[in-house]
């Protein structure tokens, strides 16, 4: 069996779309944990999960947490998956994936059934939909990660600012992984780990997850706005002042027609791509998730009274036994790479301020200029 797990704040068109999608590419089990189950909205994703014979809602509620429900989205999902696993830990013929509500599973399903009995893990490379503010359907246009050669190109072309991936790429380029249950690896947001760093992953270019990381301009934004209410997520540098400067602008006192004007400039100015000449320059590929055709396998019914049953005597305790290494990736990479000392720089990296006292300061700075251009 394939299992999927996810912490999710959406709404029940766009998780029922998520669940459906996922399910005809390949999945056949999806444990969904709501984030904020009190939110407005929810009730009927919970509703619509739980009447769902291929997925497991989980209610993330203070009893949920037992008293200590971490400010770290990536945390909290990083503690989510690996009690996914340890929920269906002797399912070790399958796999289980870790996916955000944007993303879907693109895989060969033969060659996933293939995989050396060596490996605990599998790594799925990240294919992004392309960036266009007005979109009324499903993106079936993918950017691919680049070569440095093409990333030259691109930066020639005047299409990226530098020869970077992540000038190209507007969300993540890790990639996700998916484990075999009871192996003793786990769950991080992009990678497999264990207590010695990255587990050695799986790879083939049939293994790949879609990544809708920006479907449309007021998409982009409503996304913003729920990573601000999630709580300290972590993102790029580049990325973290685009999506604070969307989130001010929701929260503003502008009209709607003022703040409709602003997210398309953001948006043409910081994340639209020149669909038309990256696939002029072969840079794309098509790839169209509403053709699925899996079946999804039914959870063993034993199987699902031990979800049952352990889910229950998880509540009212607390997560962080699930925790591995707060959920910071880079922890995991520090294991095979030395540090700025190590590598003989000489001085540690300056201490910075704290990531929300720096997107916050962006955000009324950004909120003021903007103000200011519409006053004038």
């Amino acid at each position: 069996m394939i299992f999927s797990v996810s912490t999710v704040l959406d709404s029940v068109a766009v998780v029922a779309d998520f669940v459906d999608t996922n399910l005809s590419m390949g999945v056949d089990h999806m444990f969904v944990f709501l984030d904020d189950p009190g939110a407005p909205g929810q009730a009927e994703v919970a509703a619509f999960l739980g009447a769902h014979p291929h997925a497991t809602p989980v209610a993330c509620d203070e009893a949920w947490w037992g008293g200590e429900r971490p400010d770290s989205l990536n945390l909290r999902q990083t503690l989510n998956a690996n009690v996914a696993a340890w929920l269906v830990r002797e399912q070790q013929d399958s796999w289980l994936f870790h996916f955000d509500v944007d993303e879907v599973l693109a895989i060969d399903l033969d060659v996933l059934a293939a995989v050396p009995e060596e490996f605990d893990a599998v790594h799925l490379t990240t294919l992004e939909a392309v960036s266009v503010y007005d979109l009324d359907r499903r993106e079936t246009r993918f950017k691919t990660l680049p070569s440095d050669e093409q990333l030259e190109m691109l930066h020639a072309e005047g299409i990226i600012a530098k020869p970077a991936v992540r000038q190209y790429f507007r969300g993540h380029v890790r990639g996700k992984s998916g484990i075999r249950p009871g192996s003793g690896a786990t769950l991080a947001v992009h990678f497999a780990v264990d207590a010695r760093g990255k587990v050695p992953a799986y790879e083939h270019p049939t293994l790949r997850v879609l990544h809708h990381h920006t479907q449309s301009g007021p998409s982009l934004a409503a996304k913003a706005v729920r990573m601000a209410a999630a709580g300290n997520v972590v993102y790029r540098p580049g990325k973290a002042q685009v999506m604070d400067r969307l989130a001010a602008v929701a929260a503003s006192d502008l009209r709607e027609h003022e703040k409709e004007a602003e997210y398309r400039r953001l948006f043409d100015e910081h994340v639209a791509d020149p669909v038309d000449r990256l696939e002029e320059l072969g840079l794309l590929v098509h790839v169209d998730a509403s053709r699925g055709t899996h079946e999804p396998v039914p959870l063993p019914a034993e199987a699902a009274e031990l979800v049952r049953t352990r889910l229950a005597s998880l509540r009212g305790e607390s997560k962080l036994r699930f925790r591995f290494a707060d959920g910071d990736e880079a922890a995991y990479e520090a294991n095979s790479r030395p540090s700025r000392r190590q590598a003989g720089r000489g001085v540690e990296a300056p201490a910075e301020a704290p990531a929300d006292d720096q997107r916050t300061g962006r955000a009324k700075r950004a909120l003021g200029a903007l103000r200011e251009r519409l006053r004038g």
